[in-house]
């Protein structure tokens, strides 16, 4: 049972559901989810809420259920856990009589898990200002305050580190990032961040290059890095990640697009490619290839061919 909610002035907008599975093996408890969203927006303010409860029982055969299934790394199993969520959220927008900025957004996120019995297991907290150029290009600065209790031992790098203990852990990070003018033929992205994690500290970069050759391409390459210290009896770890990408329009209905993305944490590269064909407004043909490989000896793991056919019919 679904309810979506857009007002006459466009100012406010939500959704709230209610699901309920049905299994072959008969129902169980907590077998069901639901969710309330509500936004309210204008000029200056933007406020925002969202709830969610979702049973360890609830299953979506023809889809996933993010988060309510827990790795226990030390017995290797999955275990299913009802979640509940809060997601509260408020921004304010300055306007400004300036040549150059736009307007100055500041903002307060919170994002609070909790179990079945209602015991805190993530709580993220947030503080942000960005300052918006009138050339589409924008910089900020995040403080986020972490409370992660791990419910079983894990390595939280996943590279074969030792695990942590199941416990409650506490840490700031730090944040700063920007974009340039979307509209030049070359332009960028990025964010810089500092602060604790876990039991040590952690250091990030990422970055976005784009090239743009208009109409025919745009040329891409995405990099970040996570430089993470643990501490001398839990170890140390560089995550990095790469990909390149290209777009092309051949003409206004036939489209073709690229991801390679290298990724050291798990030896892997994945290779994505599509190819759309527009051959009538709102009516596309897709071929889409994926290929995964394990490096450094590309040898493949799997790989999948898709088609796609979208028919747009009018009364």
């Amino acid at each position: 049972l679904d309810y979506k909610l857009a007002s006459r002035n466009g100012k406010w907008n939500g959704i709230a559901f209610f699901h309920k599975s049905f299994n072959p093996g008969g129902n169980k408890p907590e077998d069901y989810a639901h969710a309330s969203f509500l936004r309210y927006d204008d000029a200056n303010w933007s406020l925002m809420w969202n709830h969610e409860y979702v049973g360890k029982n609830y299953r979506a055969e023809t889809g996933f259920v993010p988060r309510r299934d827990q790795f226990n790394q030390e017995k290797d199993e999955v275990v299913s856990m009802t979640y509940w969520r809060l997601e509260p959220e408020v921004s304010y927008r300055q306007y400004l009589r300036s040549s150059n900025i736009n307007r100055i957004e500041y903002g307060l996120y919170a994002s609070l898990y909790a179990d079945s019995m209602l015991r805190n297991t993530e709580q993220n907290y947030n503080a942000n200002v960005q300052v918006n150029y009138t050339n589409s290009a924008y910089v900020g600065a995040n403080y986020t305050l972490n409370r992660i209790r791990l419910i079983f031992p894990l390595d939280v790098t996943f590279t074969g580190l030792p695990q942590l203990p199941a416990a409650s852990y506490a840490f700031n990070e730090y944040s700063i990032y920007g974009r340039t003018d979307v509209r030049k033929k070359i332009n960028a992205s990025g964010s810089v961040s500092y602060g604790g994690f876990y039991t040590g500290k952690k250091q990030s970069f990422s970055g976005n290059l784009q090239f743009r050759l208009p109409p025919f391409a745009i040329l891409g390459i995405n990099y970040s890095r996570d430089a993470i210290e643990l501490g001398v009896e839990n170890g140390n770890t560089v995550l990095n990640l790469i990909g390149p990408s290209l777009d092309l329009s051949f003409s206004r209905s036939l489209f073709f697009s690229s991801v390679v993305q290298y990724n050291d944490q798990s030896s892997n590269m994945n290779v994505f490619a599509r190819l759309q064909w527009r051959f009538k407004p709102m009516s596309d043909a897709f071929l889409v290839f994926t290929n995964n490989y394990q490096t450094p000896h590309l040898k493949a793991r799997n790989w999948a061919l898709v088609g796609k056919l979208i028919i747009w019919i009018t009364p």
